[in-house]
């Protein structure tokens, strides 16, 4: 049994364990599961970004296959609830995304590119702050106050990009940085494209806290968009939409309904015609 497969059976072990305890209202039982457990799921996630690294790290091109794989799944669990009370837990599989920065290391690669995404946030932010209309003096504030790495302060990467055309070219910088294949003219063959620039744009903010505000991505979730913009690159995929649909309506089929047949609709069918009936019945 491998060192994996000993974490998973300790994590199913101890949600049965806590599912017992829950069942007997045993608080001390459930308390000392559920710790076991969280430490078992890290244990197995930490074990299985090892798997996956070491593997990645040994194919021949290790940061084009780590981009193309993007995520892998580990071990993870949910509550069940019936009218708001937990009354089991259960496991599920999640996916977690490979975090670029540390394979890089995993593999003792160049890391001077996270400077330029540090940097490249900060000029996000400005040119957000410059869209929602702040003053020059709280602009300035962002300048000196944004939180980044010393090193990430001294890159430069150019003014702040009021264009898309302009987006284009910084997010072009990393890439290259990050993966570079020449096409033969000098130039890297994974180009940044417009959609790739609306896609980093639509995922960067968010509703603020306060009415009025606008929450910008730290850059940790920066650095997951553009990991998420590098596999495009490399696999050629499309970007999709998530948007609330409707529901499928119920169709409505017509079911004939016959009266029984008693001397009073006799009579009725002389005066009225025939006495079957049609009604509308909704089939779901």
């Amino acid at each position: 049994m491998t060192k994996l497969e000993k974490l998973m059976e300790e994590v199913f072990e101890n949600i049965a364990l806590y599912n017992q305890a829950l069942k007997n209202n045993d608080y001390k039982g459930m308390e000392s599961a559920e710790s076991r457990l969280k430490e078992a799921e890290a244990d197995y996630a930490t074990e299985k970004n090892l798997e996956v690294f070491t593997k990645l790290r040994g194919s021949e091109s290790p940061v084009k296959e780590a981009i193309r794989l993007h995520s892998y799944e580990v071990i993870g669990h949910k509550a069940i609830r019936e009218d708001g009370v937990t009354i089991e837990l259960e496991s599920i599989v999640k996916s977690r995304q490979i975090d670029l920065v540390r394979f890089f290391e995993f593999c003792k690669l160049e890391t001077d590119w996270k400077h330029k995404v540090d940097k490249f946030n900060q000029l996000m932010c400005l040119r957000a702050g410059k869209e929602l209309g702040l003053s020059k003096k709280e602009l300035t504030k962002i300048c000196d106050s944004f939180y980044m790495n010393r090193l990430a302060k001294a890159v430069e990467m150019g003014q702040t990009p009021d264009s898309n055309t302009a987006m284009v070219k910084q997010l072009q910088m990393i890439v290259d940085d990050v993966i570079y294949e020449d096409n033969g003219k000098g130039k890297n063959i994974y180009r940044v494209n417009n959609h790739d620039v609306a896609y980093f744009l639509m995922s960067y903010t968010k509703r603020g806290k306060t009415p009025l505000t606008v929450a910008v991505a730290k850059t940790s979730f920066v650095h997951r968009i553009l990991f998420d913009i590098l596999h495009r690159l490399i696999t050629n995929k499309v970007y999709g939409l998530d948007y609330q649909m409707i529901k499928a309506k119920a169709t409505v089929e017509k079911v004939k309904v016959e009266e029984p047949i008693t001397n009073e609709s006799l009579e009725d069918e002389e005066t009225h015609g025939n006495s079957e009936e049609t009604i509308e019945v909704e089939q779901e």
